[in-house]
């Protein structure tokens, strides 16, 4: 079944002015930092639990949006440097401001983690929501909330330019092909349901590679729903690639319809040490393979149920 909303969507995304600029949300700062809190403590618990001892120093988010809060919330928790990668330039300085405060304040307090009865479907999924005490003690987190530290970084977001931002604690670069970032510097990539929106999976893993420090971390959970055009979840791989250029119309991205294998192979590929992985399965809401596109058809039955993914995997060589 196709539904018309898509289809309408891709067509009017060719009237001129349309995808000129990003559509801006209403922003609420609260809600904002508590995703964002959850997101990185999330990510860093599950690494912490895997082996990865250290709170990374360096860190790069791919696809933040309108809101750094994930990217903040890893600088209050000990990190350098954050370097904040998006395809087009969402992110608006007051609003960052707003959500750097109530990460402040989460994080001073030692908050428990929102979980999945406040953040619906969010993974990686927790054994204990507490406050990661084990991975961030309270003399720890005292210092990097301090009010000179949270000071100097707040000032810092003040700054930011929504192409291009260079300060001693957050870099902003949007489209992220113009990022500069050094060869082996970086300690940790993370990202949260961006993956399935990167046309250019191959360039996309090959400068993780070459960003990460040898043992660096990257840590993505991948979506890969058909985020509402198609009846069933998996309903996007029953179109045809006509189909769904038309459904994709002139907007910048949409999601790229790969499928969890795809994701190892890139990892395999780049010689990335898989660490963890947890599969969301849904047989349930399925199509029937049947229905399967022409694309698609030959697709292993892993990847058919695979409706998301949490990986973490550390550069090997």
């Amino acid at each position: 079944m196709i539904y018309p909303k898509p289809i309408m969507r891709g067509l009017i995304s060719y009237v001129p002015g349309v995808n000129s600029t990003p559509k801006l949300r209403e922003h609420d700062s609260k809600k904002a930092a508590r995703y964002g809190y959850s997101v990185w403590l999330r990510h860093l618990v599950t690494a912490h639990k895997n082996g990865v001892q250290a709170v990374p120093r360096i860190i790069a988010e791919i696809g933040p949006g309108d809101s750094l809060a994930t990217g903040l919330a890893a600088i209050l928790s000990g990190a350098d440097k954050y370097f904040a990668l998006d395809v087009v330039p969402y992110a608006r300085n007051n609003e960052n401001v707003a959500v750097f405060d109530e990460l402040v304040s989460l994080f001073r307090a030692r908050k428990k983690i929102p979980d999945n009865n406040e953040l619906l479907r969010q993974t990686p999924e927790l054994e204990s929501y507490s406050f990661p005490k084990e991975v961030l003690p309270k003399d720890f987190i005292n210092e990097c909330t301090s009010v000179e530290r949270v000071r100097h970084i707040r000032d810092e977001l003040f700054r930011l330019n929504n192409n291009c931002a260079s300060g001693e604690a957050v870099q902003y670069f949007a489209p992220w092909t113009s990022s500069d970032i050094k060869p082996e510097s970086v300690d940790m990539i993370v990202s949260q349901a961006v993956m399935e929106h990167i046309d250019n999976l191959d360039k996309a893993y090959e400068a993780m590679y070459r960003w990460l420090k040898k043992g660096g971390l990257i840590s993505h959970q991948i979506d890969f729903s058909c985020h509402g055009d198609a009846e069933k979840w998996n309903g996007h791989w029953a179109y045809s690639d006509r189909m769904w250029k038309l459904i994709r119309g002139h907007r910048p991205y949409l999601i790229n319809r790969e499928p969890y294998s795809t994701h190892i192979n890139y990892l395999t590929s780049y010689d990335f040490k898989i660490i963890y992985e947890k599969r969301d399965i849904d047989e349930v809401s399925s199509i029937q393979a049947s229905k399967l596109s022409t694309k698609y058809k030959n697709m292993p039955y892993e990847d058919f149920v695979t409706r998301g993914v949490v990986i973490q995997a550390i550069k090997s060589s």
